[in-house]
C-alpha cells in the first residue's frame, strides 16, 4: 500500500465516520433549511514596540482586533520568520513577543480562525441553533522594518545600571530527576540572568517543553515529559535572556511500541486503522486496541492515527521516534515520515502532498510557489529560487521555532522523525 493510498483511505474513513456520527445525533425534522450565522472580524491596526526595532531587540507586536464571533479557535501570525523568531500561534491572544534576529522587512499578517453557528428552521417554522463550520480571516499585510543596532546601543532588553554584569550564575533542579514519558516534572532554581517580563525557555534535549514570564531570579515551573522522547539521559536546560543552566534528566521506561498494532504481530493492517478511527470517534471501547492510544490517556488523537498510518506504510520496526541519526541503529537513519526524503511522493491532487507542497503535472509532490512567507504554512518560509524572481515554500531551519512542528535533522517538519532504511 502506497503512502498516497493510505492517506486517502484514512481521510475517507474519518470523513465517513464523522458524517455518520452527525447524522445519528440530529433528529429527523422533515425539510430543514440551515444557514450560517456570520461572524465579524475587523483588523484595525498593528502597534510595534519599540516602533523602530533593531537586531537584538525584544519586540512587542499588538494587533488591534474587534470581533463578534461564536468563539475563537486559533490565532496565527504569518510572515515573521526569518526576521523575527519566537512563538507565532496562540488560542486567542493577538499580542506576540518576538526576538529580532535579521536586518530587513517582514510582511506580517494575522489570521484568526473561529467557529460559527448555523440557524436551522424546519417546515413547521421551528428553529434551533447548531455548530457551524470553521472560518478564517486574515488581516492586511503590515510591513515592519528592522535595522542594524548602533555601536553604542546598550545590551538589548535592559537599561543600565539594570543590565547584569559578568556571567550570571544559574542553577536548575528537577524533581523528580528521572521519570517516564507523560509524567509531570517540577523545575526550580535561581538565575540572576532572568529579567522582569522577559521570556525564559526550558528545553529537554532539542525540544522546548515549557516557557514562562520572568519575574525575578527565583523560579519554579513544570513540564510534561513528551511521549515521543526516547528512554535515556537527556540535557534539561534553562535559557534566560542573560544566563543558562543545564542538568541531566533521565527518561525511564521502555521505548514506545508499534502504535496501532492491536494484535501485537509487529505490523499495522488496514483493519487496525479502521479500528483506530472507530476509537477516535468513540464508537468503540478503547480496550479493543490499547496500542493505538500511545499516550495512555484513554483517547485516540489524530496524531496517533497518523503515527499508525506511518507504521502501516513503512513497518513497525521503523517506527522508533528520532530527531537525528544518533537515535537510530545503523544502517537506519532519521527520516521525516511525512516529508519527501526516502518516501513515495507520487500524487494525483494537491491533497495527497504534505504541507507546503503541490502536485505537479507529472504526479509528483513539489514545493509550492509563493510570493511571501505569509502564504506558506507554519514552520516554512518563502525562499528565492536562485537568481530568478520565483519563490517557493521551504522548511524552516530550527534556528527559528517550529511552532506546532518538530525539529528533525535541523529542519522543521509536521511530525517527529522515524528511523528508516
Amino acid at each position: 500500500m502506497t503512502r498516497t493510498s493510505v492517506r486517502n483511505f484514512l481521510r475517507s474513513i474519518v470523513v465517513v465516520g464523522i458524517v455518520g456520527a452527525a447524522a445519528s445525533a440530529t433528529p429527523a425534522m422533515g425539510e430543514t433549511v440551515c444557514g450560517v450565522v456570520p461572524g465579524h472580524v475587523e483588523f484595525l491596526g498593528l502597534e510595534v514596540d519599540p516602533p523602530n526595532p533593531v537586531v537584538g531587540d525584544i519586540v512587542y507586536l499588538s494587533f488591534d482586533v474587534r470581533s463578534a464571533v461564536y468563539f475563537v479557535s486559533s490565532v496565527r501570525l504569518y510572515g515573521a520568520y526569518p526576521i523575527f523568531h519566537g512563538s507565532t500561534s496562540s488560542e486567542s491572544r493577538t499580542r506576540f513577543v518576538l526576538d529580532t534576529v535579521l536586518v530587513g522587512e517582514a510582511g506580517l499578517q494575522l489570521e484568526i480562525t473561529y467557529g460559527t453557528e448555523e440557524y436551522c428552521e424546519d417546515e413547521d417554522g421551528g428553529g434551533y441553533y447548531t455548530p457551524g463550520p470553521y472560518l478564517s480571516e486574515r488581516s492586511e499585510v503590515f510591513v515592519v522594518s528592522v535595522g542594524e543596532p548602533a555601536p553604542s546601543t546598550p545590551t538589548p532588553g535592559c537599561t543600565p545600571p539594570l543590565c547584569p554584569t559578568g556571567t550570571p550564575s544559574c542553577v536548575i533542579n528537577a524533581e523528580p530527576s528521572a521519570a517516564p514519558r507523560g509524567a509531570e516534572v517540577t523545575v526550580s532554581g535561581t538565575c540572576a540572568g532572568i529579567l522582569y517580563h522577559r521570556d525564559v525557555f526550558l528545553h529537554l534535549g532539542a525540544s522546548q517543553v515549557a516557557w514562562f514570564d520572568g519575574v525575578g531570579p527565583d523560579y519554579t515551573t513544570t513540564f510534561t515529559v513528551p511521549w515521543d522522547t526516547l528512554p535515556g539521559n537527556h540535557d534539561l536546560s534553562l535559557h534566560a535572556p542573560f544566563g543558562e543552566a543545564t542538568t541531566t534528566f533521565e527518561v525511564t521506561g521502555e521505548a514506545p511500541g508499534c502504535v496501532g498494532d492491536c494484535n501485537q504481530d509487529e505490523r499495522v493492517t488496514v483493519g487496525e486503522l479502521i479500528t483506530g478511527v472507530a476509537l477516535a470517534l468513540r464508537n468503540a471501547p478503547i480496550d479493543q486496541c490499547d496500542a493505538i492510544d500511545a499516550d495512555s490517556n484513554g483517547n485516540v488523537a489524530i496524531g496517533e492515527l497518523i503515527t499508525a498510518a506511518n507504521a502501516a506504510l513503512v513497518g513497525c520496526e521503523t517506527t522508533v521516534s528520532c530527531r537525528d541519526d544518533s537515535a537510530c541503529s545503523p544502517p537506519k537513519s532519521c527520516r521525516s515520515p511525512l516529508g519527501p526524503e526516502g518516501f513515495d511522493t507520487r500524487c494525483t491532487t494537491d491533497r495527497d502532498c504534505p504541507d507546503a507542497e503541490r502536485c505537479d503535472r507529472g504526479g509528483h509532490c513539489v514545493p509550492s510557489r509563493c510570493r511571501g512567507t505569509g502564504e506558506c504554512p507554519p514552520g516554512h518560509f518563502c525562499y528565492p529560487l536562485g537568481s530568478s524572481t520565483a519563490r517557493q515554500c521551504v522548511h524552516a531551519s530550527c534556528g527559528s521555532e517550529c511552532n506546532d512542528g518538530f525539529c528533525v535533522n535541523d529542519v522543521c517538519w509536521d511530525s517527529v522523525g522515524i528511523c528508516a532504511y
